[in-house]
C-alpha cells in the first residue's frame, strides 16, 4: 500500500482524492464497456413481441374463419405465407420469402407444389 501511495503526491486528503478519482475512472471505463456491449446486444436482438405480432397478424384471419385448426393447418398457412410474393417493398417486391432465402423449389406456386407431393 505504501508503494502505491508513493505514486500520488500531496497531503493525505489530496492522495485520498486522487485515489477516488482513479477508482472512479476505472469504474467508469468498465461501465462504458459493459454499457456498449449491452446496447450492441439489444440492437441485434429481435424483439419477441414484434415477432409474435407478425405471426399473429398472419394467423388472425384464419382464426376468424375457423374456431379450431390443427397443426397441419398451421403448416399449410406457413407454406402459403412463405410462397406468396410480396406486392410492395423496394427490396422484396415480386419475391417470396422462400426466394429471398434462396430455397430451391421446383416451383414457387403453392398449388403446383402441392400437386407434386
Amino acid at each position: 500500500m505504501k508503494a502505491y501511495l508513493c505514486l500520488f503526491t500531496g497531503s493525505l486528503p489530496q492522495v485520498i482524492e486522487q485515489l477516488q478519482e482513479k477508482v472512479l475512472q476505472k469504474s467508469q471505463e468498465g461501465y462504458n464497456k459493459i454499457k456498449s456491449e449491452i446496447v450492441d446486444i439489444l440492437n441485434t436482438t429481435l424483439r419477441s413481441s414484434s415477432a409474435v405480432e407478425c405471426v399473429n397478424s398472419i394467423i388472425r384471419p384464419y382464426q376468424q374463419i375457423k374456431k379450431r385448426f390443427s397443426e397441419n393447418f398451421i403448416y399449410l398457412v406457413a407454406l402459403y405465407h412463405n410462397l406468396h410474393t410480396f406486392v410492395k417493398g423496394s427490396k422484396r417486391e415480386g419475391k417470396s420469402p422462400a426466394e429471398i432465402l434462396g430455397i430451391k423449389l421446383p416451383t414457387h406456386d403453392l398449388f403446383e407444389l402441392l400437386e407434386t407431393v
